[in-house]
């Protein structure tokens, strides 16, 4: 690096601590299959605990010659070895290059991924039921995937106000949460009233009512550990139903082919007839 100061040495730590720390943290939502909802000091936390296991086990890979042997194999783009074989000080910074410690950086957040997922397929397999893709769906955000235009949709608003339409816009989950509807009635006490086309923020909506929406059934597994294992597990199920398969077709063929020889045999040749 250009600049060997002590300011670089105390942000290349942060940065081989934060960094892997949290990615390892996406990795382990990631396997349990959850949302996001850690907060800011806590993510930090996590992070920080995360990037002081992913450091220590590279240290004891690097202990080993593991670190060495994938560094060699992959190829040398800077000088790694100041970065392992040395204490972390401005010489080794100032002798270090940018494009190493790039790389030094992305192979510890693989590393860290893998932690994470990894002790996060551990406490998912503690569940009772397998998680889909789904459930780190917002609801708004299932009902914006499920609902087609056209669908019919009964809005009821703050003020106690039912609003039948047929849906015409429906806003994103990114952005906000109105709707558009289309030939929209009222109800009145003398019957609906017809409203035409009707927009409705999301501040004046008390309750949404799909009333076409069909429930969906929960999905594949999400944690690809899972998914993977359980195709491993159907394998011999799958190879034994198509031994069987072809069994049967071998023997449909044969049977055919039997039944063809009998008949060749009783028909007389045309030289007698």
């Amino acid at each position: 690096m250009a600049n060997g100061s002590p300011f670089a040495v105390n942000f290349l730590f942060l940065v081989f601590l934060l960094v892997p720390g949290y990615v390892s943290l996406r990795g382990y939502l990631g396997a349990t299959v959850q949302l996001d909802t850690v907060t800011r000091f806590d993510k930090l936390l996590l992070s920080v605990v995360g990037g002081t296991l992913t450091l220590g086990v590279s240290l004891a890979g690097y202990r080993l010659g593991v670190v060495d042997r994938l560094w060699r194999a992959t190829g040398s783009l800077g000088r790694i070895d100041s970065l392992g074989s040395k204490p972390l000080s401005t010489t080794v910074v100032s002798e270090t290059s940018a494009s190493a410690v790039v790389v030094a950086v992305l192979g510890l957040s693989c590393l860290g991924y893998a932690l994470g997922y990894g002790c996060g397929t551990l406490v998912h397999g503690h569940n009772t039921r397998k998680k889909s893709q789904e459930d780190l769906e917002q609801p708004w955000e299932t009902a914006v995937k499920q609902s087609a235009l056209g669908d019919e949709v009964i809005v009821v608003t703050r003020d106690g106000e039912r609003i039948h339409g047929q849906l015409y816009r429906i806003g994103s989950p990114s952005e906000d949460y109105d709707l558009l509807l289309s030939r929209a009635e009222r109800e009145g006490e003398d019957g609906r009233i017809p409203l035409g086309m009707t927009y409705h923020h999301y501040r004046d909506i008390l309750r949404i009512q799909f009333p076409q929406m069909q429930e969906r059934g929960v999905g594949n597994e999400a944690n690809a550990v899972f998914r993977l294992g359980g195709w491993a597990a159907g394998l011999p199920s799958r190879a034994k139903s198509r031994a069987t398969r072809i069994k049967q077709g071998a023997e449909e063929r044969l049977c055919s082919d039997e039944a063809g020889d009998e008949t060749g045999d009783d028909e007389p040749p045309q030289g007698d007839q």
